[in-house]
């Protein structure tokens, strides 16, 4: 899958052919997107602080989240087991969603948020800021595990395959 400024695409990995394709009319631009591990959902994240989050089977099937708030999303990921997705945005807020809609599990802290990663099983999620912050997160219990200063921008932040670990970079070559 992949957005362009007010489009976003569904493509099969077997063909350059467009599977489907969906026109966002608004005055926000598309700015991130992601596809589930599962490959049922898409999320597509603009920069005035809407996700759109639709069926791989059925582009009308949709749902959104919108927060003036938020300013621009800046990354989405879906947890491994594709039930989950967390979403991060340029003021600080981060969402924790069922994939297939609801209420948020929202943290709250000072930076952007520069990159965001939900690991296997939807228990723990990780964050990075452009203030050097790296925070783990318990989506169940609701509250971090830890936090560590890298300092620099976090520039990526991901878990391993099994979820045991965390591997996060920064700008300042941490």
């Amino acid at each position: 899958t992949v957005v362009d400024r007010k489009n976003v695409y569904f493509f099969n990995k077997d063909s350059n052919t467009v599977v489907w394709d969906v026109n966002i009319v608004s005055n926000a631009t598309m700015y991130t997107v992601s596809i589930s591990p599962d490959g049922r959902y898409i999320a597509a994240g603009t920069d005035s602080g809407s996700v759109y989050v639709f069926l791989t089977s059925d582009k009308d099937n949709v749902w959104l989240h919108s927060d003036g708030l938020d300013g621009k999303i800046t990354d989405i990921s879906f947890s491994g087991d594709s039930s989950h997705l967390i979403i991060g945005t340029e003021t600080g807020r981060v969402h924790v969603y069922s994939s297939s809609g609801g209420d948020p599990v929202t943290m709250l802290q000072p930076d952007e948020v520069s990159c965001v990663s939900a690991g296997v099983n939807s228990k723990y999620y990780i964050y990075g800021t452009t203030g050097g912050m790296l925070t783990l997160f318990d989506g169940i219990n609701g509250a971090d595990i830890w936090q560590k200063n890298i300092g620099g921008d976090v520039s990526d932040c991901v878990f391993n395959g099994k979820g045991t670990f965390v591997f996060a970079g920064s700008d300042n070559k941490k």
